[in-house]
């Protein structure tokens, strides 16, 4: 089999989105099956992804590789005749869905999100670098916040103090080192996971939030008030090992299904 996979952007560290797409990339590679990242603007080739250009994607189409849209995509526009969309946030697959194809095959990205769009199968594709997203031992003081998809939540000005905006992963590992919470607008972003990796306990600031069952599935280090503060900070720790443990295989898992959908059909 071989699969491409459309990004809509250059690869950039401040975006969880276009991580996982070149990830997913990098993933298949990793495991046996060939895979490429095309993005319509040439972009400075980068030694962990196989970036390819658009007369190699489409001679691949032609052969019939599989073509990995995410859902903000709209409809085929690389006229591939396999189809996989990836769906990354409810709104723009809902959005974008009357654009799709009817044998398309679909994958979510977690489990908040297969229900929004239709009981999808899932596929979580790794995308944090643990090697560097981890407690380096420093001392914290203060805190940080982040706004993003948060911005209708109402503010909490009292307990702001450093923002989390533009920064690259190197950047955010090395705030929510030295920050002892890191609290959050938004209640779906990878920084709530990568934080808890810093060992830096997260207080989500929106209230009646939908996702609180998705995000109680590893729920150490988190507080979805700030009366919950006290046993996130003791309990930050447990969020790695869990991490740890169960992310690969479940990951191992999900991946074995999408490739025994895909199989059989294609190169």
């Amino acid at each position: 089999m071989y699969y491409i996979i459309f990004a809509t952007s250059r690869y950039r560290t401040n975006s969880g989105g276009v991580k996982v797409l070149y990830e997913l990339s990098s993933q298949l590679n990793k495991h046996g099956h060939e895979s490429c990242v095309y993005f319509r603007k040439r972009q400075t080739p980068i030694e962990r992804y196989n970036i390819r250009n658009l007369e190699f994607v489409l001679d691949k189409i032609k052969q019939g590789a599989w073509v990995i849209y995410p859902s903000i995509a709209k409809g085929n526009p690389l006229k591939a005749k396999n189809v996989i969309r990836y769906a990354l946030g409810v709104r723009m697959y809902l959005r974008n869905k009357k654009t799709y194809g009817e044998n398309e095959i679909t994958f979510a990205y977690n489990s908040y999100i297969s229900k929004g769009v239709g009981n999808y199968p899932i596929l979580t594709t790794p995308h944090i670098n643990l090697d560097i997203c981890k407690d380096y031992g420093m001392a914290r003081k203060g805190s940080c916040f982040f706004v993003h998809k948060g911005r209708d939540v109402p503010r909490r000005p009292e307990l702001e103090r450093i923002e989390i905006i533009n920064t690259t992963s190197e950047q955010l590992y090395g705030i929510c080192n030295s920050s002892e919470v890191f609290y959050t607008y938004d209640d779906m972003t990878s920084c709530v996971e990568e934080a808890r990796l810093c060992g830096c306990p997260v207080v989500l600031l929106k209230e009646n939030s939908d996702k609180l069952e998705f995000l109680s599935e590893n729920k150490y280090g988190m507080a979805f008030n700030l009366s919950e503060l006290d046993w996130a900070k003791e309990t930050v720790h447990k969020f790695r090992e869990l991490y740890i443990e169960q992310y690969p295989v479940l990951f191992e898992k999900q991946l074995k299904l999408f490739l025994k959908l895909t199989s059989g059909v294609g190169l």
